[in-house]
């Protein structure tokens, strides 16, 4: 059983032949090591955004005071923002971000969250999609992050 047929086989509710092993195609070692482990079973899981949003009627405004970054987004029927804020990991050395309070902080926060939420409008990019399953072939699957 190929790689994919193990997890379609899981998706599925049947039995696989071996437990599916799908890792983030960016975290796998490169060249003979990852094609001995795609050998043995390993598939692959890209992590693609193919899907892209927009608002037209929407204007982001972003602000950053210190560790401290503030998206206002404004339209018609009000304005609305959100801030998060810079950390950094003890041990890992990437810099995450907490929210520190969101979109709505009251009644009146909701019609212009709305509004945004009608206003988006979704684009698939499904040539960018197509190729990618092309180059994955049965090797792996993609997960769409958009």
């Amino acid at each position: 059983m190929r790689a994919i047929d193990n997890l379609e086989a899981v998706l599925s509710g049947r039995v696989p032949e071996r437990v599916p092993f799908f890792p983030y195609d960016n975290k796998i070692p490169r060249g003979a090591l990852a094609r001995e482990l795609q050998n043995r079973g390993m598939g692959l899981c890209c992590r693609r955004s193919t899907v892209w949003a927009e608002m037209p009627h929407v204007w982001t405004e972003t602000r950053r005071d210190g560790d401290v970054t503030t998206v206002t987004h404004h339209t018609p029927v009000g304005s609305v923002y959100s801030r998060t804020r810079r950390v950094r990991e003890r041990i890992d050395t990437n810099t995450r971000t907490v929210e520190l309070d969101g979109l709505i902080k009251g009644p009146a926060d909701i019609d212009v969250v709305i509004y945004m939420a009608d206003d988006t409008v979704y684009h698939a990019d499904s040539q960018l999609y197509h190729n990618l399953a092309r180059y994955l072939g049965s090797d792996g699957i993609i997960w769409e992050t958009g």
